[in-house]
């Protein structure tokens, strides 16, 4: 709570799937990711930085799982059929 502020930024979205499709329909894979951002401003400057933000060469911890539902379904039923349809969130070590 003791660390609030807005954070305005400039974001260009570039990435890519590498997905193979399973016999379920849904596909699965990884994504490579090239995007930038640039923090144009910030409302506290602890947000202000010059990071420059670099995926993990490990694609491993970069999976894309997308699956079909049908068109009637909207967010309320997709977060009831979450645990069904992927796998649980893994840990992270970073």
């Amino acid at each position: 709570d003791a660390i609030q502020g807005d954070l305005y930024i400039a974001r260009r979205e570039r990435f890519a799937y590498n997905v193979t499709q399973q016999l379920d329909r849904s596909l699965t894979g990884t994504v490579t990711d090239h995007s930038e951002q640039l923090i144009v401003g910030a409302t506290n400057d602890i947000f202000k930085t010059k990071d420059h933000w670099i995926q993990l060469a490990d694609l491993t911890k970069s999976p894309i799982i997308l699956k079909p539902v049908s068109q009637s379904w909207g967010c309320t039923q997709l977060m009831a059929e979450r645990n069904s349809l992927f796998p649980p969130t893994p840990n992270v070590d970073w």
